[in-house]
C-alpha cells in the first residue's frame, strides 16, 4: 500500500513489464491496459493470467514495457520531481 512504490518505477526504468494489485499508489502510477496491468488484489488467477498473457502477447508486453519507461522519464526524473514540488509549494502560497 505505498504511496509511490519505487519497485515500479525501477522496474518501468529497466524496460520490465509490469504487473501490480490495484492497491495503494499503484493505481495512480500504472494505468490498466496502458503501461502495465492491474489486478485485483488477491487474485492469484488474474495474477497468473496476466503473466501468461504477458508471456504469450509480447507485442502488448512491449507497448506496456515501453510505455512505463516513456512515464517513468517524464515524470519521475529528479529534474520532473522537483519542478512539481515547486509547482505545488507555488500553488499552495498563492491560494491560501
Amino acid at each position: 500500500t505505498e504511496g509511490t512504490p519505487v519497485a515500479l518505477l525501477e522496474a518501468a526504468a529497466l524496460r520490465t513489464p509490469i504487473i501490480a494489485s490495484s492497491v495503494g499508489g499503484m493505481p495512480e502510477l500504472i494505468t490498466n491496459e496502458k503501461d502495465g496491468l492491474l489486478i485485483p488484489p488477491g487474485d492469484m488467477v488474474a495474477l497468473a493470467n496476466g503473466i501468461l498473457r504477458l508471456v504469450y502477447d509480447k507485442d502488448l508486453a512491449g507497448l506496456l514495457t515501453e510505455n512505463a519507461y516513456w512515464k517513468v522519464v517524464k515524470e519521475f526524473t529528479l529534474d520532473a520531481q522537483a519542478y512539481s514540488t515547486i509547482r505545488s509549494y507555488k500553488k499552495a502560497y498563492f491560494y491560501p
